[in-house]
């Protein structure tokens, strides 16, 4: 018997995007029964051109307002589970699948190698011969995917949400990402989570999706990494969902905790003051998600306001 698969989508203003998306998916050697699409309240044609490939798979969700990454996978996630399937699939709005084999190759990865989670390995468009992130492993790391694709697997650990699959049960249990954080560190959350409930997770690096690459995101300086974002809001929701990450987590105790955010404070603060000659700007925005971050602050809706109004 053939799998049911469900697939979850959130886009916003993706209309040079989404079509190509969504027809790579069609064009699967086995292709999803559900299509379960989330748009963040489009302000472009992008819902037009979904309902204009009126497709029988589409179910079309519009939110009234813009719910981030996290809150569009959560009820993306809560609408295909409605459909019952045995198996999810995630996708951005622009992350798209390398080949039509796509979708059976991940299957065929989750029972070879006994996952609950598969993830693909994400590859710059741009440059097919760099990976889109850092992969670590066995001590090492790189972005090259020549050495990434050394290991046919990557246990126990996974990049979401372009193109994994997800087991039924592991959306049963933990439902999808906290909407709460937006955007930047939800894949963070449930990563975490579904680490800490035991399920066994990979990335198959035979299986390929294109996204953008986030590697030039983080700037080394003597020695240490700094994630510095151009866009304040994504500045914001980056820096506090990782302090709000840090805050609660069970493993650290109160001292280390202490330590790590005393460095992050000073390694930041110079970094915008001295480093960026005087970025007051960035800097507040930070300082604003930083003390957000470490007082449990996870309210978006002003703070978005306030972002916009600047």
């Amino acid at each position: 018997k053939m799998p049911c698969i469900a697939i979850v989508i959130v886009t916003f203003n993706s209309a040079n995007s989404i079509v190509k998306l969504l027809n790579l998916l069609f064009e699967q050697t086995l292709p999803a029964e559900h299509i379960c699409v989330v748009d963040n309240h489009s302000q472009d044609d992008t819902v037009a051109l979904i309902k204009a490939l009126n497709h029988p798979s589409i179910h079309l969700i519009e939110l009234v307002s813009n719910q981030g990454g996290a809150g569009g996978f959560a009820r993306g996630f809560a609408e295909a589970m409605s459909f019952s399937p045995d198996i999810i699939f995630s996708f951005d709005d622009d992350a798209f699948p390398a080949h039509k084999q796509f979708i059976e190759n991940m299957l065929k990865a989750k029972q070879d190698y006994q996952l609950d989670v598969v993830a693909p390995l994400v590859v710059n468009p741009e440059n097919h011969a760099e990976a889109s992130y850092i992969y670590r492993w066995d001590n090492k790391q790189s972005s090259l995917v020549n050495e990434i694709q050394q290991n046919m697997i990557i246990k126990g650990d996974i990049k979401l949400f372009n193109g994994v699959l997800f087991d039924r049960e592991v959306i049963r249990q933990l439902k999808g990402p906290k909407p709460a954080f937006f955007i930047r560190g939800d894949e963070q959350e449930l990563r975490v989570r579904i680490l800490n409930a035991g399920f066994n997770v990979g990335i198959t690096t035979n299986c390929q999706v294109f996204h953008p690459t986030s590697v030039n995101e983080y700037i080394y300086l003597k020695g240490k990494r700094y994630h510095h974002l151009d866009s304040k809001m994504k500045l914001y929701f980056s820096t506090r969902n990782r302090l709000y990450m840090l805050r609660v987590r069970e493993d650290f105790s109160s001292l280390k905790k202490f330590k790590i955010v005393y460095k992050e404070f000073w390694r930041y603060t110079w970094f915008y003051l001295i480093h960026r000659k005087g970025d007051i700007e960035n800097y507040l925005t930070w300082l604003k998600a930083f003390i957000a971050g470490l007082t449990k602050n996870m309210e978006n809706e002003k703070t978005l306001k306030s972002i916009n109004k600047k």
